[in-house]
């Protein structure tokens, strides 16, 4: 029998190993915490107490297991939406005690210090060193499933990109070691970066009562990117552009990342309101997003002007005991906290498989097929190794899907010379600098299932068509078909997709939206590449 080894117990590692019970694989997963979660732990993790996703509820599940709340609650005003911290991490706790043997197979408190492929043997082999209360241990396994997230590695600047950090006098910190405003109370604070989890944490900090969080907090960021609110008016971002219409328009070239975001505006902040500079990119700057998802309570807390500050242009140096912006002015603050980003690597990698995964360009991206697998790297997958643009549980739940059936040989693996011509036209994309991040969402997910056997059929279900392609990206669409079907699916599906159109409202589709669909489809048909039943579901459109 086939011994896996999965690294890691966060959202990809229980992906992973939920998959393998469904292949009925022989598997142990390794996490250096005592809880499962990765990064939603609350213990030890990078993120903040009240953090909550940027993809709302009806998205953040996987595909068979339906979570207590797919709707809207009554957590607040701005972010009813989407899924707290707590939920988070509920949620996959459910998922390792509710999967029959799930939690037997997993050793916790296991730093996994080194993966080596085994020299002269036949077929793949792999050793494993790990330590758990400092007791080392060895284990050979076959195949080697790594799911440590790309969170797991803060970046910070270097002395040569930051003259003067090495001796700078005051605190610094990475984002994510901040967890609550108390931790600066009173103080003035520098946040460097104008990102998602830059803002995400200036609004927690901004939401404690006066006296209990910093006194005053400075943004730094190279450039003005939009700012944009997760929600609005019962509206999701992430559900409004992750639809698996806008991916066939882009994968059409009838539709730009630009004109897509602008037809979101509805989610756009007013720079005014907040005491901000207008936005001085455009919204896609490729291969990155051109604006930055926020709580609504950025917008509140930051009204008044008092207690937020921006400075757009970057940091040139540090002075022992202050800031040297790139225009000249200077200022000091009590604590900077860098939310400068995360590098992607799995330090535990021997260094020739290190040397194999990692782009030559500098990319801080993995050398992989689809996200996936190396050519050169025969027993060895990748769950969850990629920045996800939505939402990242049925991504991953997808993945290992494909992986897990892939070792338990339901499905042939992908030849060589196919993974080498993906991986080649990956860093061509890259080269040119073209964005394919944004439609991630439904693309990686259609792509895993694709290569899983679980690809949705779109003109199936005459009555779901309407939901399948303009809805949100619901899960449970992803057990309707193929290699893994429920039969429960299609009516959680449904369930799902109601609750969704009651918050929405009207859910009609225009006759220019129709008109549009219709030539996406003679685009993508002659491309090859229209997902099956697409042609089917326009007549049912149509004829609606």
């Amino acid at each position: 029998m086939t011994k896996v080894a999965i690294i890691g117990c966060g959202i990809s590692g229980i992906c992973a190993a939920r998959a393998c019970i469904e292949h009925h694989l022989h598997f142990t997963v390794y996490d250096r915490r005592t809880l499962p979660g990765g990064i939603w732990s609350t213990q030890n993790t990078p993120v903040f107490d009240n953090l909550t996703t940027n993809t709302p509820c009806f998205d953040m599940f996987m595909s068979d297991l339906i979570p207590k709340r797919i709707t809207k609650s009554s957590t607040g005003p701005h972010d009813d939406l989407c899924v707290s911290k707590q939920e988070m991490f509920d949620y996959l706790c459910s998922a390792l005690n509710h999967t029959p043997h799930l939690a037997d197979h997993v050793i916790f408190g296991a730093t996994v210090t080194s993966v080596q492929r085994l020299p002269n043997s036949p077929q793949p082999r792999f050793q494993l060193c790990y330590e758990k209360d400092s007791v080392p241990s060895i284990q050979i396994f076959d195949h080697v499933m790594v799911a440590t997230g790309v969170f797991d590695n803060p970046f910070i600047p270097t002395p040569q990109q930051l003259p003067g950090i090495d001796t700078y006098a005051s605190p610094t910190m990475h984002v994510s070691d901040y967890k609550t405003p108390s931790q600066l109370q009173g103080k003035r604070v520098l946040v460097v970066g104008g990102s998602h989890s830059a803002l995400e944490a200036v609004a927690d900090m901004l939401s404690a009562p006066q006296g209990t969080g910093p006194s005053h907090v400075t943004v730094s960021t190279r450039v003005m990117r939009q700012i944009m609110v997760k929600q609005i008016a019962g509206r999701a971002l992430c559900a409004d552009y992750s639809t698996r219409y806008a991916l066939l328009r882009t994968l059409a070239d009838r539709m730009t990342p630009e004109q897509l975001l602008r037809e979101m505006s509805l989610f756009n902040v007013d720079h005014r309101q907040i005491h901000a500079p207008a936005p001085n990119v455009p919204l896609i700057i490729p291969p990155f997003l051109g604006f930055t998802v926020v709580k609504g309570s950025l917008v509140d807390a930051a009204k008044g002007g008092h207690r937020l500050s921006w400075h757009v242009g970057g940091i040139k140096a540090l002075t022992q005991h202050g800031v040297q912006f790139v225009d000249g002015t200077c200022d000091q603050f009590d604590t900077i906290v860098f939310a400068t980003g995360y590098r992607t690597k799995v330090p535990c990698l021997s260094k020739d498989i290190q040397h194999v995964i990692t782009p030559q360009d500098g990319s801080n991206v993995l050398e992989l097929y689809d996200y996936t697998f190396h050519p050169d790297l025969p027993g060895m997958s990748f769950i969850g190794l990629f920045a996800p643009g939505t939402s990242c549980i049925p991504m991953h739940d997808n993945q290992a899907r494909w992986v897990a059936a892939t070792i338990a040989g339901e499905i042939p693996m992908v030849p060589p010379e196919e993974m080498r011509k993906g991986i080649d036209n990956s860093k061509q994309l890259r080269k040119q600098r073209k964005f394919i991040e944004l439609t991630l969402g439904f693309r990686v997910l259609d792509l895993f299932a694709k290569h899983g056997g679980f690809d949705v059929d779109l003109g199936k279900y005459p009555q779901l068509t309407k939901a399948l392609i303009f809805g949100p990206l619901s899960p449970s669409q992803y057990r309707m078909f193929g290699r893994g079907k429920l039969q429960s699916a299609k009516h959680e599906f449904e369930k799902q997709i109601t609750a969704y159109w009651q918050e929405v409202g009207d859910n009609t589709v225009l006759a220019e939206k129709l008109e549009e669909l219709k030539a996406v489809t003679e685009v993508l048909e002659k491309k090859g590449i229209a997902p099956t039943g697409l042609r089917q579901a326009v007549s049912v459109l149509r004829a609606s």
